[in-house]
């Protein structure tokens, strides 16, 4: 479905880029970056799931590192 849309953009910018460029091309990177983000957040979900496999709680986290700090200092 992806290379149908970026087959019909690059058709539409190739018609229509004679005309004006810098337009065309900042609407076409827009369209393209809009295409390939449900894309990039499944490859970030794939990643995180297969290396970061521990959840952290970070509330939980700064408090155990506050507790340290003050007992240190103590």
């Amino acid at each position: 479905m992806t290379i149908i849309y970026i087959s019909l953009l690059s058709l539409i910018v190739s018609n229509v880029s004679s005309k004006s460029t810098g337009i065309f091309s900042f609407i076409s990177a827009v369209v393209i970056a809009i295409i390939f983000q449900p894309l990039k957040n499944k490859v970030q979900l794939y990643v995180d799931k297969k290396f970061f496999r521990v959840n952290y709680d970070c509330k939980r986290a700064l408090n155990s590192l506050l507790s340290s700090i003050q007992n240190f200092i103590r």
